[in-house]
């Protein structure tokens, strides 16, 4: 069993007027507002159970408290512009994970169920499998093969990319001595046929610097997709990291 006590919230940090990723409308954390009269001060807790029975791991998991994710509404600022501002709603989430990992096969779910105080309760959950071919080819290298479907009740709400979606990918594991691992994940919503890729790889140079690379495109999204403001958003990055 796990308890936690949480005495104290912080706010959520968005990105800014030039920042990426964010929607088309800005939102201004400094115009939050709260269910709750105590606010930042309000005492939240949760708690989590877990088991293994034979090859399956099993969590539950329970939270009382202000939400994490906002609620965001359109208001306007004192230029007179159109923004959104966050608001903390208090919430009960109900939470359920899942994973049976048979030979080669790992299947595995997770499952919450947000019960707002006000309205507005959702369901959402992803479910799905990754099967590895281990020593691929007679060689020391491992392919995972992933299949998922997410799914999120909040089919109307911009804050759910994911309500929707099937997701493939791969997995590759050198078990080299440089910890190479290359992951692929493509995605496309059922409902509007939008596209998400991601590309995320890393890669020890020496025994002080290792690369990283973390792709994403964002394609095929038509006005009115939760996806639609990030339709310019697709990026690249490469980032080196030193150790001293």
């Amino acid at each position: 069993y796990e308890v936690f006590v949480l005495p104290g919230f912080r706010e959520r940090t968005f990105t800014g007027e030039a920042g990426r990723l964010r929607p088309s409308i800005v939102v201004d954390q400094d115009n939050a507002s709260y269910e709750s009269d105590k606010e930042q001060s309000h005492i939240d807790y949760a708690f989590r159970w877990s088991h293994v029975i034979d090859v399956v791991d099993i969590g539950l998991s329970y939270f009382n408290g202000t939400d994490r994710n906002p609620v965001l509404t359109p208001s306007v600022d004192g230029n007179a512009s159109l923004v959104l501002s966050p608001y903390y709603r208090q919430i009960q989430q109900y939470g359920m994970d899942l994973q049976a990992t048979i030979e080669d096969w790992a299947w595995k779910m997770e499952t919450i169920a947000v019960l707002p105080d006000s309205d507005s309760d959702y369901f959402a959950s992803v479910a799905g499998f990754e099967y590895t071919l281990v020593g691929l080819a007679g060689s020391s290298t491992d392919l995972g093969l992933i299949v998922e479907y997410q799914y999120d009740q909040r089919d109307a709400d911009t804050a759910s990319l994911q309500q929707n979606d099937i997701v493939v990918g791969t997995r590759w594991v050198l078990n080299d001595a440089e910890s190479t691992e290359i992951l692929l994940i493509g995605g496309t919503d059922l409902d509007d046929n939008s596209v998400l890729m991601s590309v995320e790889a890393q890669h020890r140079l020496t025994d002080n610097w290792s690369m990283s690379v973390e792709a994403r495109y964002f394609g095929n999204a038509e006005q009115g997709d939760p996806t639609y403001d990030l339709r310019n958003d697709s990026y690249a990055r490469v980032e080196l990291t030193g150790y001293f």
